[in-house]
């Protein structure tokens, strides 16, 4: 019993851990997606207004 007293804080500062990680690299993965995103509409949009303009 000692033994599960002593390590429920490192396993809840291990689930803590992970949960960060996990929200961390997947706000990155969105914000890079959303940027990549962002630039293909942006060159889209200007090919767009180039063949308008011409």
């Amino acid at each position: 019993m000692a033994a599960v007293a002593a390590l429920s804080p490192l396993i809840f500062y291990v689930a803590i851990h992970q949960a960060v990680a996990d929200s961390t690299m997947r706000a990155y993965i969105a914000s890079l997606w959303q940027t990549r995103f962002q630039r293909t509409v942006n060159k889209a949009f200007f090919a767009v207004a180039a063949v308008v303009q011409a």
